[in-house]
């Protein structure tokens, strides 16, 4: 059987960034995409298509030009009205790991957001494991139902399948990576780090 665990770690750098857009938005009310169902590994050639990764101008940790693993909605990066230089908004954001260490990037994974009124929104995470939803991607965001989804679950080009976040997304919980706060560093007591594993 295949053991799941869930992993979103959103992207928040604490300092300038030069940043593009991680992952797609896509949905309105009846758009066909069930935050339940698996959905395939995507590539650079699939469609959708894994989106391109982006390098930093100023990472928040020397040598990690992505960010991956950092929060990004914060002040001077991707927070509305605080905006980094050339840096869009986020409503959500991330990486999804593929280890509890942190170590290997989710890649190809689809990211699904269940706003309030049943509007999925659904991004693709990049060779790092990233993934964003621009800002306006949902007008009724919260609370809001969570999965990530790799597939197929066997076989050569085994993912980890299907895994829903154990509760919904509050208000302010586009960026569950914040200090102290759910899945940030340190973390808060009880809580773990989120990634999505095959075994």
């Amino acid at each position: 059987m295949t053991s799941t665990r869930f992993a979103i770690l959103t992207v928040f750098a604490l300092s300038a960034c030069d940043v593009g857009t991680f992952g797609m938005s896509t949905g309105g009310g009846d758009d066909g995409i069930d935050p339940t169902v698996c959905g395939d590994r995507e590539t650079a050639t699939s469609s959708p298509a894994m989106p391109a990764f982006h390098n930093h101008t100023a990472p928040v940790i020397a040598g990690n030009m992505t960010n991956q693993g950092q929060g990004c909605i914060a002040a001077n990066c991707h927070l509305g009205g605080q905006l980094g230089p050339s840096a869009p908004e986020y409503q959500f954001a991330g990486t999804l790991f593929a280890d509890a260490a942190q170590t290997m990037p989710q890649t190809g994974a689809h990211i699904r957001v269940k706003d309030s009124t049943g509007k999925v929104i659904e991004a693709i995470t990049d060779m790092f494991g990233n993934f964003s939803f621009p800002a306006g991607s949902s007008a009724s965001p919260f609370p809001g139902q969570t999965s990530a989804a790799v597939c197929p679950s066997t076989g050569s080009a085994a993912g980890a399948g299907v895994s829903m976040m154990s509760t919904a997304i509050q208000a302010g919980g586009g960026n569950c990576n914040s200090a102290g706060t759910c899945h940030g560093s340190p973390l808060v007591s009880g809580m773990t780090a989120l990634y999505l594993i095959s075994q």
